[in-house]
């Protein structure tokens, strides 16, 4: 007859030794879980961040977007282009004779054009040199502040103006000239914003 257990070292030996195998295996099986839950986490981590930043990116690039597309849709904008007719927003034309970079600056020459069913006189054209706005888009972002789209004539190049001399009749131009200091010839483009001021408009039957 075998004695019981507990008189009997050899089973309490066994029995032990089994504990300790069953301890082994669930501290491994323990480890093995918190690597796995942790690696999920770490997983679950980054994937939250990557769709963060990719979100934030999005949001960025459509308050770009925004921005750049008011400042166009609102700003009169011609091209250093000699040759070609470019009409501006307001319904008016110019047209440039002459591009020249100087000592003193960027000197344009050319006419201005009246389309309309008006005469204008008492005429100043005002010129501002300006950045497309995607060459400004990082000075832009770390202006904003908020839900504030910065203008992006504050990064303008240079400007002046100059009075045309005479009536701008329907259907007519006239020449104007300037010299646009501080503006040099690089490897970016530029774009030219025009404003009018000064200007009285006269009907066709002469009243104003």
């Amino acid at each position: 007859m075998n004695p019981p257990i507990e008189n009997d070292p050899q089973a309490w030996v066994g029995r032990l030794e089994r504990i300790e195998r069953q301890n082994r295996r669930l501290a491994a099986l323990t480890v093995v879980v918190l690597i796995v839950a942790l690696g999920g986490s770490g997983v679950s981590a980054w994937w939250i961040f990557r769709e963060k930043k990719s979100i934030s990116a999005s949001l960025q690039d459509i308050e770009f977007s925004q921005a750049a597309s008011q400042y166009e849709r609102e700003t009169n904008l011609a091209t250093p282009d000699v040759g070609v007719i470019q009409f501006l927003k307001n319904g008016f034309s110019v047209h440039f004779d002459v591009v020249q970079y100087t000592q003193e600056g960027l000197l344009l020459s050319g006419r201005i054009g009246n389309p309309k069913q008006l005469s204008v006189s008492t005429l100043t054209l005002n010129f501002s040199v300006q950045p497309y706005p995607y060459l400004v888009r990082d000075k832009w972002e770390k202006d904003k502040s908020g839900s504030f789209y910065p203008y992006f004539g504050n990064y303008e190049i240079g400007k002046a103006q100059t009075g045309v001399t005479g009536t701008l009749l329907s259907g007519s131009t006239l020449p104007f000239s300037v010299t646009i200091p501080n503006v040099k010839q690089t490897k970016d483009p530029i774009q030219i914003a025009i404003s009018f001021s000064g200007e009285r408009y006269g009907y066709l039957d002469g009243t104003w």
